[in-house]
């Protein structure tokens, strides 16, 4: 979003709420001499603020009754990656999804209450523990649709078989005359219909279905390693994983990602343990 906006006309000020780690010292880096950019750029400043940030020179603000300025502790309601469950879970299992918690958990869990006089703000406190209920495997679990996830909760792609080049030369050749349209090609539906602006007609074969999975593929899905849409055909992982060198990659964000599939997780929200 930062990539999107900072070069905008319209763009009057940025307020960039990112301190509480070093994480994003790269991307605002090159700005920091930048004379048109720099006065536009206001850093927030919850929590300490890294030493790093303090030496790119922007203008620093922070908002002392709206966030806590002590990180919270361990246990507090932070999301947390999904671990390994402390008793192993054979790869007939399966468990219901739980998407990561944001924030205290909902009102509907029910939660110790706190002193009259604190508040979450300023309490943190520990997170109550959650039951996961495991659901015997059965074999309608197979020719579902499923995503992969690592150990960290994170999206994985699977690896596609390489295109045939003659398969790939006649996409190329009907791209060359009009884009087509992924979600009718590879999906078998269009919510557009004719008033879509991409070519429909005769759906390609499997084969030169490959090719264009292998196209959009080299598209980074804006949802990330978080996106948990069966259906969307886009990266979640860079597709040169860490042997990447380009330096002005669109999976910046998504290198090094842990790429051993730990989890299968189905359209319904099953979860399915791997080996």
């Amino acid at each position: 979003m930062f990539r999107i906006f900072v070069n905008n006309t319209h763009c009057r000020h940025i307020l960039f709420g990112g301190c509480h780690d070093n994480g994003y010292l790269n991307i605002l880096e090159p700005y920091k001499r930048d004379i048109i950019v720099a006065p536009r750029l206001s850093l927030l400043e919850s929590t300490p603020a890294e030493y790093g940030y303090r030496n790119l020179g922007f203008e620093m603000v922070s908002f002392k009754n709206v966030f806590r300025q002590d990180p919270l502790p361990a246990n507090g309601y932070l999301a947390q990656p999904l671990r390994a469950a402390t008793t192993p879970l054979t790869p007939t299992q399966n468990i219901p999804y739980q998407p990561k918690p944001i924030g205290p958990p909902s009102a509907s869990v029910p939660q110790p209450a706190p002193p009259a006089t604190s508040s979450w703000a300023t309490i943190g406190g520990p997170a109550p523990p959650q039951t996961i209920n495991t659901i015997p495997s059965s074999k309608a679990l197979t020719g579902r649709k499923a995503i992969l996830l690592n150990i960290n909760d994170q999206r994985l792609d699977p690896k596609l078989g390489k295109p045939e080049p003659l398969s790939m030369a006649r996409l190329n050749s009907r791209i060359k005359e009009q884009k087509v349209c992924n979600n009718y090609h590879l999906l078998g539906k269009c919510s557009n219909g004719n008033g879509c602006g991409y070519s429909h007609g005769d759906r390609l074969d499997a084969k030169e279905q490959l090719a264009l999975r292998q196209k959009a593929r080299e598209r980074v899905c804006p949802a990330g390693s978080d996106c948990r849409d069966v259906d969307c055909f886009l990266g979640h992982q860079c597709p040169r994983d860490d042997k990447c060198i380009w330096d002005t990659c669109y999976f910046e964000d998504l290198h090094n990602l842990d790429s051993t599939p730990r989890m299968k997780m189905y359209e319904n929200g099953e979860i399915e343990v791997l080996n």
